[in-house]
């Protein structure tokens, strides 16, 4: 199995020369992603033996994986290994993740950062798990790690994500799980991961999370408009209709007609209205463009 270990990377000069040289034993190749850096990352990078891909101003992490997943396709490697740039992981346990692809286990390895080697924070760990909720939820499925950028694919798998990649940033972790769905098989391995000394993030965990959130909605959105825009409008309907029922009743005993009552009543049955239009309008637009694509 030819394996290409591939690292994307933005301003990663303090520590891409570890995981590079810690990585080349273990696989036919190792390609750095450099994403616009303005440090030596590319530099160090080159000098410790790693192949060199440069984007000429900073795209974002997803559109690194994409150039690294489009290299590997190119020169016909049978494996990718994506692996962070900061030393948070440790190169050694490549041959770990690998071998779920090797024995025809998994399509997807994925690496959880569970465990005495693991020295997750507190409050990482309960950001982790809100993201790996959201992420289980659009997706359909359910891993341990949603995460975690250390993971490995076969040739199907990059076959089948590098098309249908399409965000920009660090959400590309859980794009790559809801977009694969049950169409691809999944492992997951057990991982060390230190932080201690380690600042490779090029975002807060707040922006970060932001991010992911942000993606996963509009994700889930697209992929299930009537469930999520349909079922709220349709019970501001149903509110709207008993609201109007209250008013005429109380209207024909007293003989009063309340203003703020049908004002109300017309508020939800304007939103209502709205939001049933918008749900089938991106239910047909979504169906018009897989059918294009």
């Amino acid at each position: 199995m030819r394996t290409l270990v591939a690292i994307p990377a933005f301003n990663e000069e303090v520590a891409i020369g570890s995981v590079v040289l810690r990585s080349l034993p273990l696989a036919d190749c190792v390609l750095v992603v450099d994403d616009g850096s303005a440090d030596s990352t590319a530099a160090i990078a080159e000098a410790a033996g790693a192949k060199i891909l440069r984007h000429g101003k900073n795209k974002g992490k997803a559109a690194g994986v994409k150039t690294a997943f489009s290299f590997a396709l190119e020169e016909n490697y049978d494996a990718v290994i994506l692996i962070d740039g900061d030393m948070q992981h440790d190169p050694l346990e490549i041959p770990r993740l690998l071998e779920p692809l090797e024995k025809d286990e998994a399509d997807i390895s994925l690496g959880f950062r569970f465990g005495e080697k693991t020295e997750m924070p507190a409050w990482r760990k309960a950001g982790k798990r809100v993201l790996d909720y959201a992420t289980a939820m659009s997706s359909g499925g359910r891993v341990t790690d949603s995460q975690c950028g250390y993971r490995a694919f076969n040739r199907k798998a990059v076959e089948f994500l590098l098309p249908k990649i399409s965000g920009d940033g660090f959400s590309v972790e859980s794009e790559m799980l809801m977009k694969a769905g049950n169409s691809l098989r999944f492992s997951e391995v057990q991982i060390s991961c230190k932080y201690d000394g380690v600042d490779g993030s090029t975002k807060g965990p707040f922006e970060h999370a932001m991010g992911v959130l942000d993606h996963i909605m509009w994700f889930t959105l697209e992929r299930h408009p009537l469930l999520f825009v349909g079922v709220p409008s349709f019970l501001c309907m149903v509110t709207a209709v008993f609201m109007a029922i209250f008013t005429l009743q109380r209207y024909n005993i007293s003989g009063v007609f309340s203003i703020p009552f049908a004002l109300v009543t017309a508020v939800f049955a304007i939103i209502g209205a709205i939001g049933a239009v918008l749900a089938m309008m991106i239910k047909v637009m979504t169906r018009v463009i897989r059918r294009s694509a």
